[in-house]
C-alpha cells in the first residue's frame, strides 16, 4: 500500500515537472525551431508505437511471472525479444517521417538534427523497454523515481542554458535529450534490472525449469495488441502534429503542437488513466463474480465525468482568455489561441467516452467488436482530417478528432453491444455544456475591449461559476463522490492482497 501511495504521488510529481519543459521550449526557442522540435518529437512517438509490436503487453504479462519463478534465461530472452525491433525500425520510422515533411533542398541543412533524433528514437525505445521491464520485476516505483530525477535534470540543464544565453537551439535541445535519456537507460537498466536478473539466475538452479509458450504464441499476442495500437495511432496527438505539420507554417504548426503536448501530458494524469491500472481488475472480477455489468460499467461512467467536467471547465477558461493566457505564457510569440486550445480541451474531455469503452468492451468481452467498429470510423474520418488539416489547420484536426469517441459510443450502441451499457450518461453531458456554452457566450461579451488581467480574471470567476453549476444541475452529486471513494478504497484494498 505504502509502495502504491509512493508511485502515485512520484508520477504526479513526474507529470508537473514535465508540464515545465514545453513552457521552457516555447518560450526560449525560435518560432521555426519549435516546430521543427515538435516534429521531431511526434516522429520519434510514432516511432516508438511502430516499433514496439505490442511487446509491452507481453513483458508485462510474463516478466512478473518469470521473476516468481526464478526463470532468468526466459526473462532476459523476452527483454532480447522486445529490444530487437526498435533498434532496427525505430530510426528507419523516423527518417521516412522526416525526410518526408522537410523540402529536399533543407535536408541537408537538417542533416544533424535529423541524425540526433534516429539516435533519439533508438535510445527512448529502448529506455522504454527497460522500464517496462523495471516495473514488470516489480520495481516500479524506483524506475519511477529515476525517470522524475532525468525530468529535473533535464529542467534544469534547460533553465540554466535559457539564462546564460538567452536562447535555445534545436540541436541544443536534442543532445540533452540524448545524453540524458541515454543516461537514464543506463541507471534503469544497470542499477534496477540486471541485479534483479542476476538474483533469479543464481536462485534458479535449485527449482524446476517453468514451462513457457511458444515463441509464436507469445508473437501472437504482442502482434493483438499491436493491432489495437496501430489503430489508435491515428488519433494519437503525435500523429496529429504530423498531420498539422503537412499541411501548414511554421507558426500553426507551433501554436497546435504546444498546446496539444501540453493536452498529451494533462490526459496521462487524469484520474480516469491514473487509477484505471488498479480499478480494471477489480471490475473483471466482481464481473466474473456474477454482478451486473450495467451497475459496474455505471461506476466506469462515474469516474469518467470526474475526469471529463473539470477539462470542460478548462476549456470554458481558455474559450473566454485563452488569447491572453497563451500569449502571457508564450511570452508573447503565440496570439488568438484562444479558441484552439478550447476545442483541443473538449477533445480531451471526449476522449474519456473510448476510454471507459475500452474498459468496459474488455470486461464484457467484445473487443474484436470495438476493434472493428473503431477500424471503420478511423477509415471514414481520418481522410476528413486529412481534409480539415489542409484548409483549417489545427483547428480543424482539433474539431475531427474530437468526433471520434462519440461516434464510437454510436457505433458500438447500434450494434447491440452490453459494453455500452451505462458507459455515456449524455443527457448529464447535454446539461454540462449548456451550461459552458452560456457561460462562453456571457463571458466574451464581457471581455470585449478589456485588459488582459481583468480578461483572465473574469475567466477565473467563469470557472467557479461553472463548477456551481454542476453542483445545482446535479451532473455530480455528494452520493456519486461516495460511490467513487468507494470504488477506489475497494480497488486499493484489492490491489493491496
Amino acid at each position: 500500500m505504502a509502495s502504491l501511495k509512493g508511485f502515485a504521488v512520484i508520477r504526479i510529481a513526474t507529470g508537473l515537472s514535465g508540464i515545465a519543459i514545453p513552457l521552457i521550449l516555447v518560450r526560449w526557442m525560435s518560432v521555426e525551431e519549435f516546430a521543427q522540435y515538435l516534429i521531431a518529437v511526434s516522429a520519434i512517438s510514432i516511432a516508438g508505437i511502430v516499433s514496439g509490436f505490442g511487446m509491452d503487453r507481453v513483458l508485462y504479462r510474463f516478466l512478473p511471472e518469470a521473476y516468481l519463478r526464478n526463470d532468468a534465461v526466459f526473462a532476459r530472452k523476452l527483454i532480447g525479444a522486445a529490444f530487437a525491433p526498435r533498434v532496427v525500425l525505430a530510426p528507419v520510422v523516423v527518417i521516412a517521417i522526416l525526410t518526408a515533411l522537410v523540402p529536399l533542398r533543407a535536408q541537408e541543412a537538417m542533416w544533424l538534427p535529423i541524425s540526433l533524433s534516429c539516435a533519439l528514437a533508438i535510445i527512448v525505445g529502448l529506455s522504454e523497454v527497460v522500464g517496462h521491464a523495471a516495473s514488470s520485476l516489480m520495481k516500479f516505483q524506483l524506475q519511477a523515481a529515476i525517470v522524475f530525477a532525468g525530468i529535473i535534470v533535464r529542467l534544469a540543464v534547460l533553465c540554466a542554458i535559457s539564462l546564460l544565453v538567452g536562447v535555445l537551439k534545436l540541436v541544443w535541445v536534442l543532445l540533452i535529450l540524448v545524453g540524458i535519456e541515454f543516461l537514464q537507460l543506463l541507471v534503469v537498466g544497470f542499477a534496477v534490472v540486471l541485479p534483479v536478473l542476476r538474483r533469479m539466475r543464481i536462485a534458479e538452479g535449485g527449482g524446476e525449469r517453468a514451462s513457457w509458450p511458444s515463441w509464436r504464441a507469445l508473437g501472437k499476442m504482442a502482434l493483438s495488441n499491436y493491432g489495437s495500437y496501430i489503430l489508435g495511432l491515428p488519433w494519437q496527438g503525435s500523429v496529429l502534429r504530423v498531420i498539422v505539420g503537412v499541411h501548414s507554417e511554421a507558426a500553426v504548426i507551433a501554436t497546435f503542437g504546444f498546446l496539444q503536448t501540453l493536452a498529451d501530458r494533462l490526459k496521462q494524469y487524469l484520474p480516469m488513466q491514473i487509477l484505471q491500472s488498479a480499478v480494471e481488475p477489480v471490475m473483471v472480477r466482481r464481473f466474473a463474480e456474477g454482478e451486473d455489468l450495467k451497475v459496474i460499467i455505471g461506476q466506469l461512467d462515474l469516474l469518467r465525468r470526474v475526469s471529463s467536467y473539470p477539462i470542460i471547465g478548462l476549456a470554458v477558461v481558455f474559450a473566454i482568455a485563452g488569447d491572453p493566457i497563451v500569449s502571457i505564457v508564450t511570452g508573447g510569440k503565440y496570439t488568438d489561441a484562444g479558441l484552439l486550445a478550447a476545442l483541443i480541451l473538449l477533445g480531451l474531455a471526449a476522449s474519456t467516452i473510448s476510454s471507459v469503452l475500452w474498459i468496459s468492451s474488455s470486461i464484457a468481452h467484445e473487443m474484436p467488436l470495438l476493434l472493428g467498429r473503431f477500424a471503420l470510423i478511423s477509415v471514414f474520418l481520418f481522410p476528413v482530417m486529412w481534409i480539415a488539416a489542409k484548409y483549417c489547420g489545427g483547428l480543424g484536426v482539433a474539431v475531427v478528432a474530437m468526433l471520434v469517441s462519440p461516434m464510437l459510443w454510436c457505433a458500438l450502441r447500434w450494434s447491440s453491444s452490453k459494453a455500452t451499457a451505462g458507459t455515456w450518461d449524455w443527457s448529464k453531458d447535454l446539461r454540462v455544456v449548456v451550461l459552458a456554452i452560456a457561460l462562453v457566450v456571457i463571458g466574451k461579451s464581457l471581455v470585449h475591449d478589456m485588459a488582459a488581467i481583468a480578461c483572465i480574471a473574469l475567466a477565473g470567476g467563469a470557472f467557479f461559476v461553472y463548477a456551481a453549476g454542476l453542483v445545482i444541475l446535479r451532473a455530480l452529486r455528494r452520493k456519486d463522490l461516495e460511490v467513487l471513494k468507494e470504488l477506489l478504497a475497494t480497488s486499493v484494498l484489492a490491489k493491496g492482497s
